[in-house]
């Protein structure tokens, strides 16, 4: 979604390209090929860890950027609930995971202002908002190129069938319904940003390891 000008501990396809020349196509293909040892998260969205993205780019004599021993950024969580004690105590708990940095919103207009001027890495979304649904929004952000790679964890009280169906035919990653534990939460948000394995994915290590 932007310039890669800091260090991170996963890098999404965009990400890798900016870094390594050429386009976000050709690194999901060298993912996919395993010419880049990279693993999916959820929604099956490509992702390479800091050490591996580096060990790419020396093998190919790419030269690295001067910031690349710098200490790794935290993740940007969006975080978009119309609920205001949903909203107080959800953020409050993502505020707890070290490696996470977190926004709020609580429409889908606002979210999409945050989403275009502050590029996060994962979006959770409130599906039943006034004015722009979650609904709507997650449409408009897979028609976009520059954000069509960006997960998305649809929390909603929607847990029906056909509902859920529709939902993730909105372009969701992942689905979390309401009531949720927080335990679960966290979890999905760790699987999602690549923190933690979902299968056979590696874990990320920063850049001192």
């Amino acid at each position: 979604m932007s310039e890669t000008r800091y260090p991170k501990m996963v890098y999404n396809p965009s990400d890798a390209a900016f870094l390594c020349g050429g386009s976000a196509e050709d690194m999901t293909r060298f993912f996919q090929n395993g010419a880049i040892k990279a693993f999916q998260v959820s929604g099956r969205h490509w992702r390479v860890t800091h050490e591996n993205l580096g060990n790419y780019m020396e093998s190919q004599g790419i030269e690295k950027p001067s910031f690349w021993q710098e200490p790794p950024q935290k993740f940007r969580v969006l975080l978009v609930e119309d609920d205001p004690d949903l909203l107080e105590i959800t953020s409050e708990l993502l505020k707890d995971e070290p490696n996470v940095e977190v926004r709020c919103e609580n429409n889908g207009f606002t979210a999409g202002l945050q989403i275009a001027g502050w590029y996060p890495d994962l979006v959770l979304l409130d599906f039943l908002m006034p004015g722009i649904s979650g609904f709507e929004l997650c449409s408009q952000l897979r028609l976009r190129e520059a954000t069509a790679d960006l997960p998305v964890l649809a929390l909603t009280s929607l847990t029906g069938v056909e509902k859920k169906r529709e939902i993730f035919e909105s372009g969701v990653s992942d689905f979390l319904g309401k009531p949720f534990h927080s335990e679960e939460l966290l979890q999905k948000v760790q699987v999602m940003l690549g923190l933690i394995p979902a299968g056979t994915a590696s874990l990320p290590k920063t850049p001192e390891e």
